[in-house]
């Protein structure tokens, strides 16, 4: 029994000894010995300059001064001071607890090569082969038990070479993983990529957030640049996904343009716009449930599920525009919109830049590519009261599917001028550049309320029914026209064509140009017309146009290129009186597309092929007679007289 009290003694005698050596060995020699100590342990070099320990008090406390962590490649982290207190009541206990752990002034260097190296061994801290389970990480938590954690100005540098992305941020934030009655607060400012960044969280207890059953409330403010965003609500237990997050956010922003410059993403210009909902969880998913929100003008609805953990992102949408002003999204083609409207500052601006240009077609990429990469899933869209003066468009309803590098539309039902266009676009970025395929049917469009959109003559043309099937490369609307392989093939009925055609057609050219100044044209109906398209390179040939009046058959014939914009057509009358025929004249349109010139001209271009062209319509004009007319078939009242007349000139 003496001897075992001999050891006893002797033992604590030794750790007492040891304590009393530590406390007042020299804290720069402890500090050159825990900071070897630990580069043996630990995959980096650890340097510390000083380490004062204190244990022979009620506060038993470590304090590291000047600590600096570097691999072979960079330096990682430099702290100046690391505080860890405990209380001498609590270690008589046997607990574990820790009362304080402070850092302060410190800086953390995070890097990503081009290759993708994280400079951060994180892979050498912990084993691969180990999963630990739910059990296992609660028990971590428990045992990482500190009643007060302080964080003062801690610097984050985030350098990605490999995404073109660079951060700063100085974080400050405190919390107890034990203690129901501290809250915990992070505050983060900085930049990425230039762009200001904020974050405020605060959030009930992290022991409450453990604990099973738990409600924890959380209010967290986030901007980004001109984009805000906060989230009021709870988040519950953190390991059981039947109680997972539950909160109501709120989304502000004048348009993408900053997180453009984060991303490098192209993103289209969009108005200023809010969205409100409410956000669920459905491991893997995480779902905005029934959100409202305002683009510009246009007002949506809906839910939508993301998997944030999937690569590409998992999407499902199904969204509902209750009003959509399409001249709120002209930008997502690259387009100008109407800044008498509601418009962002990059609205604005593209207007402004639009007016410097002589071309119409956009050249602003419109992120095809990445969008198709970025993102998988299937997004139902329907508008429900569609305006705009830039189309006549009433309703949409189609259907998006992402998948891989493929873009997939369905357009069940888009209501263009008192007509409807349905169809399909598939989009294929596997080879890197977009190529897309339009096919698409036109049915009973109203031509003179399409026209009238574009600022021309609302009452000289019928009705429009046809198909169009066209191929295209680029990833903007000015690569993808001048690229364009297809055909169009399209007929109308009604409509006029007004005085100065006809007079064109017959004796005076005088007369007709006087006609030009006249208020009160007079109008010769039209019976039918038939348009036959081929475009090969972005060059647009009418391969056949007829347009059939009581009195004459028009003729035309000419391109369009739609790389340079030029417009070089020809329409020439052929008087169904053939004593007109060596008196007529022809209509010459050139210029460009922004701007068009109309002169009547003397060369006769289609005479000598006019009935060649006539024999061959017949056919294919009858095809698109239902896209007309519905429930007519091959009888149509307007087209019967054409077709007759084709039909004897074959």
């Amino acid at each position: 029994m003496n001897v075992i009290r001999k050891v006893l003694a002797g033992l604590i005698g030794i750790l007492v000894l040891l304590l009393i050596t530590v406390e007042f060995l020299p804290g720069r020699f402890l500090g050159q010995k825990l900071g070897a100590l630990l580069t043996k342990v630990v995959p980096v070099d650890v340097a510390i300059t000083r380490a004062d320990i204190s244990v022979f008090n009620l506060t038993p406390r470590i304090v590291l001064s000047d600590i600096t962590v570097t691999n072979e490649y960079s330096e990682l982290l430099t702290l100046k001071k690391l505080l860890i207190l405990s209380r001498f009541s609590a270690l008589w206990r046997g607990s574990t607890a820790v009362s304080q752990v402070e850092l302060s002034d410190g800086t953390v260097n995070i890097s990503l090569d081009k290759a993708g190296n994280l400079n951060w061994p994180l892979n050498k801290f912990t084993s691969k082969s180990e999963k630990q389970t739910e059990d296992e990480v609660k028990e971590d938590i428990s045992l990482f038990s500190v009643e007060l954690i302080n964080i003062e100005n801690i610097s984050v540098n985030y350098d990605d070479k490999l995404n073109k992305i660079e951060g700063r941020a100085k974080i400050n934030g405190q919390g107890s993983t034990i203690e129901d009655g501290v809250n915990t607060r992070i505050s983060a400012s900085g930049s990425v990529n230039e762009v200001p960044v904020r974050l405020d969280v605060v959030a009930g207890p992290i022991a409450n957030t453990t604990a099973l059953g738990s409600d924890n409330p959380v209010t967290a403010n986030l901007s980004v640049g001109k984009i805000s965003a906060k989230l009021n609500g709870s988040v519950a237990f953190l390991f059981n996904p039947m109680e997972a997050p539950q909160l109501d956010f709120e989304l502000t922003g004048d348009d993408l343009s900053d997180i453009e410059k984060i991303s490098e993403l192209v993103l289209p210009v969009i108005p200023p716009f809010s969205l409100t909902g409410n956000v669920l969880h459905e491991s893997p998913f995480v779902i905005l449930r029934r959100f409202d929100a305002q683009f510009g003008d246009s007002t949506f609805e809906g839910d939508v599920r993301l998997n944030p953990s999937s690569v590409p992102l998992e999407i499902y949408a199904n969204i509902i525009s209750t009003e959509l002003d399409l001249d709120d999204f002209g930008g997502l083609i690259g387009a100008p919109s109407d800044t008498s409207e509601t418009v962002s500052s990059a609205q604005q601006q593209l207007a402004r830049e639009a007016k410097q240009i002589s071309t119409v077609l956009p050249d602003r990429p419109i992120g095809l590519k990445g969008l198709s990469k970025g993102v998988n899933g299937a997004i139902d869209f329907q508008a429900l009261n569609v305006s705009g003066e830039a189309v006549p468009v009433d309703t949409i309803n189609m259907r998006a599917d992402l998948s891989g590098d493929l873009i997939e539309i369905d357009i069940t039902d888009l209501g263009l001028a008192d007509g409807r266009v349905s169809g399909t676009a598939l989009v294929d970025t596997r080879s890197g550049v977009p190529d897309t395929t339009l096919d698409l049917k036109l049915t009973r469009i109203q031509l003179s309320k399409l026209m009238d959109s574009l600022g021309l003559s609302n009452d000289a043309l019928g009705t429009i029914g046809g198909e169009l099937k066209l191929w295209a490369r680029g990833d903007d609307v000015a690569s993808m026209a001048s690229s364009l392989d297809g055909g169009i093939f399209a007929a109308m009925t009604g409509g006029k064509v007004d005085a100065l055609l006809i007079e064109i057609a017959g004796i005076d050219l005088a007369e007709s140009l006087v006609l030009l100044a006249t208020e009160e044209q007079e109008t010769t109906a039209i019976s039918c017309a038939y348009m036959d398209i081929q475009i090969e390179n972005g060059n647009a040939v009418l391969n056949r146009f007829v347009v059939d009046t009581s009195d004459t058959v028009f003729l035309a014939e000419g391109q369009v290129n739609l790389l340079t914009e030029q417009l070089d057509l020809a329409i020439e009358p052929q008087p169904k009186d053939t004593s007109l025929l060596s008196i007529q004249t022809a209509v010459n349109v050139g210029g460009t597309l922004r701007s068009p010139q109309v002169l009547p001209d003397k060369e006769l271009p289609l005479r000598i092929a006019s009935a060649a062209i006539l024999g061959s319509i017949a056919a294919p004009l009858t095809a698109l007679i239902p896209l007309l007319e519905p429930g007519t078939g091959e009888d149509s009242a307007y087209c019967d007289g054409l077709i007759n007349t084709l039909n004897e000139a074959r």
